[in-house]
């Protein structure tokens, strides 16, 4: 979203591999107000993204999917839950009683996914004994995706959150067991919270931090909530934004780089230079296609190599103390 009185701005984009061990560098474009719209809401997303909900209305009664899946989350009624200020952009708050979102299940994974959110509880909850049988979770939960039924053989999983802790639920016939549960102080405040799932065995993340392990599942299949803010075995108060769903057990360094994102420590925004070390950049494109044309050679006009253009046309160049500012692009040798 941009807020033009504030000045500022908050979009996502999607990049080629980003290494963990190094800065990986882009470039933002600004300042043309001739520019074309580039949005594209569903490419930003990969194909393992089964469904991205930012939590902002997109009506009073629904949420909107930003993948191409089209899950698109339908509220209880209009205003419940309630559009709030969240983490990233709006969120939805939820008051512990029947509100809830129900999210479209095409693509749906079983068995091995992750579900990923940024989550506000603000009450307590009970925190069972990790187990993989019984059905300790039918009281004193707060859902804030709640566990749906899996039948005789399959089970439905679900996250449990409240201020002292957070705890896994898998839910079928006569089975309602915490197969992962941690009890924590979170308070009142902000955390990121993952549960990955990898050939059902189920995992916990908190903040980008694996904290807790459990058994693999003797259910199968195992498929993950599609309804946020609970159900009849219990309704979630907090808030609740941004949150993921992917068919594939993400790694810790995928979570840890979420976590990241959501404090807004990911990317530092480098300064504007000044005058005599500013960045020139620009593309060199095809006079008759427009298309960008890699690997042409710019030179300074006092016979200085200084760049060459990239795959999409691209070249940025240092202004040096003295220099003109003339450039010269030479397509080969």
């Amino acid at each position: 979203r941009r807020r033009a009185a504030a000045g500022s701005a908050e979009y996502w984009v999607r990049l080629p591999p980003v290494s963990g061990a190094a800065d990986t560098v882009f470039r933002l474009y600004y300042g043309n107000a001739g520019a074309g719209d580039g949005a594209n809401a569903a490419e930003v997303w990969d194909a393992a993204s089964v469904g991205v909900w930012h939590n902002a209305d997109a009506t009073a009664t629904n949420v909107a999917d930003s993948t191409s899946w089209g899950n698109h989350g339908r509220k209880q009624a209009a205003g419940d839950p309630l559009q709030v200020e969240g983490v990233i952009g709006a969120a939805q708050r939820f008051d512990g009683y029947p509100d809830a979102v129900t999210l479209g299940t095409a693509g749906n994974p079983t068995n091995t996914f992750t579900l990923s959110a940024w989550v506000q509880a603000t009450q307590a909850h009970e925190i069972d004994s990790q187990s993989t049988s019984g059905t300790a979770g039918t009281s004193g939960e707060k859902y804030a995706f709640y566990p749906p039924y899996g039948g005789t053989t399959g089970a439905g999983c679900g996250l449990s959150v409240g201020t002292n802790g957070i705890s896994i639920y898998e839910h079928g016939d006569n089975h309602l067991p915490a197969v992962v549960a941690h009890a924590v102080a979170l308070g009142t405040t902000w955390h990121h919270l993952a549960v990955v799932y990898s050939d059902r065995v189920p995992a916990l993340y908190v903040d980008g931090a694996q904290v807790r392990t459990g058994s693999a599942s003797g259910r199968n299949p195992v498929t993950f909530s599609s309804r946020m803010g609970g159900d009849t075995y219990g309704y979630f108060p907090g808030m609740i934004d941004e949150v993921r769903k992917s068919s594939v057990a993400r790694s810790a360094a995928w979570l840890k780089a979420e976590h990241a994102a959501g404090q807004g420590t990911l990317v530092a925004i480098g300064e504007v230079p000044s005058t005599d070390t500013s960045m020139l950049c620009g593309t060199v494109r095809d006079a008759s296609t427009g298309a960008g044309v890699a690997g042409v050679r710019i030179w300074t006009d006092d016979a200085t190599e200084a760049a060459t253009t990239d795959a999409d046309g691209e070249y940025m160049v240092t202004n040096s103390p003295g220099w003109s500012g003339t450039l010269i692009p030479i397509c080969g040798d």
